[in-house]
């Protein structure tokens, strides 16, 4: 185990150190997430499935590095929650329209609607939320705020309704930058 998160911290840091290019594919971005998990699964004793469906040319699509771990980590907070219970994130990815869309889905608690309109509101306007306990919601305001930074008010991240869990679509021009 210990030889397997050492592996895995290493395939981490490595893009840190190997460019300065802001931008990766989304190919590099889930591998990092991929060696995140395992990371964390050492930690909640292998609680935390982990599924990617992304069709093979959506992977070239050019994204800001490191955008998708703190919606996985937030996933895996709301997932916590529920005692004694695995918790299930997907990540699909789509192109269409010539925007790339990038659906966080879990098995959390789920969010409520109010709390659901207000994370909206927040994310639109680009105010940045208040830090709960623990830091939660920081992360995505800034995940928000540097799409926004790169590709424009149009891009960013939405949180979608679900009956269970939570769902967050991080919206990005297809081609990227």
């Amino acid at each position: 185990n210990i030889v397997n998160t050492i592996v895995a911290l290493g395939n981490i840091l490595r893009p840190v150190f190997k460019s300065k290019d802001p931008m990766c594919s989304l190919r590099d971005e889930l591998s990092y997430l991929e060696n995140y998990i395992k990371i964390i699964n050492m930690r909640f004793n292998n609680s935390i499935r982990f599924e990617i469906g992304v069709d093979e040319p959506v992977l070239d699509c050019r994204v800001p590095r490191f955008i998708l771990q703190p919606l996985v980590e937030n996933a895996i907070a709301a997932g916590r929650q529920e005692e004694d219970r695995a918790i299930y994130i997907a990540i699909a990815a789509e192109t269409e329209g010539g925007e790339l869309r990038i659906r966080v889905t879990d098995s959390g608690v789920g969010i409520e609607p109010e709390r659901l309109n207000e994370l909206n509101r927040l994310l639109d306007s680009g105010e940045s939320q208040q830090a709960s306990e623990g830091g939660g919601g920081i992360g995505l305001s800034n995940v928000n705020k540097r799409i926004r930074l790169y590709f424009g008010p149009q891009y960013g991240l939405r949180f979608e309704p679900r009956e269970k869990g939570a769902e967050v679509v991080v919206r990005l021009p297809a081609g990227g930058a």
